[in-house]
């Protein structure tokens, strides 16, 4: 997962692939939020909502399979933009009825460039010491955040190197 988180995402492809062609279903670790993040940030969106409601399926999780369903609909009908749009509008009304890490909800909304919105998240998942935000410092969807005095000033919070 690391090698999609900070983009390199050659070597995550063809590992992917690998772990694919060897077993079809494996661990549900592959299948976590971060995986199928990887297979998003390659471009392959099918893939994405494919791992997305397999992984969702697998972990039993009716909630998930809901907003995956959904998004992928809101996909085949008006591209990945608009189903990313639908994708952080489900997830927040999740985070209403039980709990969703505000940095998943962040990495999310960075996809769609809302700086404001991103920085909102991340200041609530430092609040809330999110385990989320363990990638924040590699996670490729941030790239376009780091020069931000906000991201800046959230790292030498958190402590970590800049």
């Amino acid at each position: 997962m690391s090698m999609c988180l900070s983009g390199r995402h050659g070597t995550a492809y063809v590992f992917f692939v690998r772990l694919h062609t060897v077993d079809p279903y494996p661990a549900l670790a592959w299948r976590s939020k971060r995986g199928k993040r990887c297979w998003r940030q390659l471009g392959k969106y099918e893939l994405w909502l494919e791992e997305w409601r397999k992984g969702a399926t697998l972990n039993n999780d009716p909630d998930e399979l809901s907003i995956c369903e959904e998004v992928t609909r809101v996909y085949a009908k008006s591209g990945f933009r608009i189903a990313q749009t639908r994708n952080v509008e489900l997830l927040k009304q999740l985070a209403q009825r039980r709990y969703v890490d505000p940095a998943d909800i962040a990495y999310e909304i960075a996809y769609l460039g809302d700086k404001e919105q991103v920085f909102f998240w991340l200041q609530k998942a430092y609040s809330e010491k999110s385990g989320g935000l363990q990638a924040i410092k590699i996670a490729k969807v941030l790239e376009p955040f780091r020069s931000d005095p906000r991201y800046i000033d959230l790292i030498k919070r958190m402590r970590l190197p800049l």
